[in-house]
């Protein structure tokens, strides 16, 4: 049964909390990196506007990929037109970020659990994770398992980094 419209929230957009070890474990990729560029552009249907964001790996935590990838997320501008998705994860010129990856079955790179899946790194080397936009909820009816990825605000990229090697090592974020 749904609540009362008075305790609904209007306009907002909830999707559930991704755990750092599911973030390790669903990615194909983990790197840190500088975000290059932005551009927009539409499907090869014409339907759906996506933005593409260049990055300049500098590390390469779990996988391999070459010195620059491009993550492509929904939503953006082109020819005045907007297309907005909440809880999307956004990226800016110039940021320093780690960021989590898988490819789509249509090719695409983006990123495990929209916004949860970057984190910034300020000028001091510490992580702050950014996601925006939306609520985090757990499943309904589970609590929620395994290491928020809000618990890494203000740990240094050296100990982040570390800990994710050890996930990787004791068969964390191994493919399936």
């Amino acid at each position: 049964r749904r609540p009362p419209r008075s305790t609904l929230f209007p306009y907002t957009t909830l999707f559930r909390s991704v755990s750092l070890e599911t973030a390790v474990d669903q990615a194909e990729w983990i790197v840190s990196g500088d975000v290059v560029r932005n551009w927009c552009g539409w499907d090869s249907g014409h339907r759906f506007i996506w933005t593409h964001t260049e990055i300049a790996v500098r590390e390469k935590w779990k996988g391999n990929l070459g010195s620059t990838v491009t993550v492509s997320e929904p939503g953006g501008t082109v020819d005045g037109l907007g297309m907005a998705v909440a809880g999307m994860v956004r990226y800016t010129p110039g940021e320093k970020i780690v960021v989590f990856l898988y490819r789509t079955p249509i090719g695409l790179i983006r990123t495990v659990g929209l916004a949860q899946g970057k984190l910034q790194v300020d000028s001091r080397g510490m992580i702050h994770p950014s996601p925006a936009g939306a609520g985090l909820v757990s499943a309904e009816g589970t609590q929620a398992t395994g290491t928020s990825i809000g618990e890494l605000e203000a740990n240094s990229l050296s100990a982040v980094r570390a800990r994710i090697a050890r996930m990787a090592a004791t068969g964390k974020g191994a493919r399936r």
